[in-house]
């Protein structure tokens, strides 16, 4: 069931970005989709299903960006892995706390961009600090909707579980 679930919000992820790019092809510097994902996976605390789903999620939006390929691969497993290792030892139980761990994935998946930029060109691509302060902000106000949402589901689905338990009477 993780599987799918995961499935089903990259291929939304992958919807919203091919939306947002076809509505304003500079949209994806200020907003990425795909780094959601990411951050909802590692937010179980499972490091190796946050490093796969990371790297998955990563090649899937190298495919439909451009650039080097791989570089959001790569990225995406390291910020997997750095997340989910940090919420074991983090409670994410306040809705700000929530706000915050979005935007230092930001910052974390556009350090180690960066690094790799440096590393493979010899020139990093400085992004405008503009648009990483609108990145960091809007992730973390759509990444604690998009947690509140998902809470929100589960908590439905599960009552409406319950709902559905026949009745067994012994009378």
């Amino acid at each position: 069931m993780r599987v799918l679930r995961f499935f089903l919000a990259l291929v939304a992820a992958l919807v919203v970005h091919l939306v947002l790019v076809g509505a304003e092809p500079q949209a994806s510097r200020v907003f990425d989709p795909f780094l959601i994902v990411i951050v909802l996976q590692a937010m179980r605390g499972d490091i190796v299903f946050a490093m796969v789903s990371g790297a998955l999620v990563g090649l899937t939006q190298d495919a439909v960006s451009g650039g080097l390929y791989g570089l959001h691969g790569f990225a995406g497993t390291v910020v997997g892995y750095v997340l989910a290792g940090a919420v074991r030892f983090l409670s994410l139980q306040k809705f700000y706390y929530v706000i915050l761990f979005f935007a230092a994935a930001v910052l974390v998946k556009e350090i180690v961009v960066q690094l790799l930029f440096v590393a493979l060109l010899r020139r990093p691509e400085v992004p405008l600090l503009d648009d990483l302060v609108l990145q960091v902000v809007l992730a973390g106000l759509v990444g604690a909707a998009a947690v509140a949402t998902v809470e929100t589901l589960s908590q439905r689905l599960s009552a409406w579980r319950r709902s559905r338990r026949p009745r067994v009477s012994l009378e």
